[in-house]
C-alpha cells in the first residue's frame, strides 16, 4: 500500500474518536452496513471518504449506543 493510501485509511480508534462513539455502536454500525469497512488480516479499517461520507449523511440523526 502506497504511503498516500495509508493516509486515507483509519483504524478503529480514529474512527471512534473522529464519530465520538463507542465500540459496541461502531460494530454495530459496522454489522449493519452503514460504516463500510476493509478487514486487513485481524484489523479493520475504514476510508476516510467513507466516514466523511457517513458523517454527511447522519447530520442531523442521533445514533443511540447499543
Amino acid at each position: 500500500m502506497t504511503k498516500t493510501k495509508e493516509k486515507q485509511m483509519l483504524q478503529v480508534g480514529e474512527v471512534l474518536n473522529r464519530l465520538g462513539i463507542s465500540k459496541m455502536t461502531l460494530r454495530k454500525l459496522m454489522r449493519t452496513g452503514e460504516i463500510n469497512f476493509y478487514k486487513v488480516g485481524q484489523t479493520y479499517r475504514f476510508s476516510v471518504s467513507d466516514i466523511t461520507k457517513f458523517i454527511e449523511n447522519n447530520k442531523n440523526k442521533v445514533i443511540k449506543n447499543v
